[in-house]
């Protein structure tokens, strides 16, 4: 799955400027106040976050919101219907400061491996 992100398939609709601002506007709109974002890269199909979740707020009501808000709006920018984010998400609990590091390592690494203009994507560091 990683070599075919990195090689670009899919559409790839994050690439737009006015489409990964509308993510890039609901992964931060609750940041600081329901959860705080470490790291984080949008690239032009798929997203990386290093996401802590605030006490009382759920990783899962977290992604709900911010995958429901930007689908919304990204549909309507694209004038399409449906689904617009795959349905399930990939997390991981980090447990260590060295795993840490190592996926901040990794979402850096992102852009790179798929040799992105600066222009195709936006990256977040903390």
């Amino acid at each position: 799955l990683e070599c075919w992100l990195d090689a670009g398939f899919g559409k790839c609709v994050l690439r737009h400027l006015n489409i990964r601002s509308e993510v890039v506007r609901a992964l931060c709109h609750f940041h600081r106040e329901r959860y705080l974002i470490h790291h984080g890269v949008v690239m032009p199909n798929h997203v990386h976050l290093l996401l802590e979740p605030f006490p009382g707020h759920g990783l899962s009501g977290i992604l709900k919101g911010m995958k429901g808000v930007s689908s919304k709006r990204c549909n309507q920018l694209l004038h399409t219907r449906g689904r617009f984010w795959m349905a399930e998400s990939y997390d991981h609990i980090v447990r260590s400061r060295a795993q840490y590091y190592h996926y901040v390592r990794y979402i850096d690494a992102n852009p790179i491996k798929a040799r992105l203009r600066p222009d195709e994507f936006w990256m977040w560091k903390r």
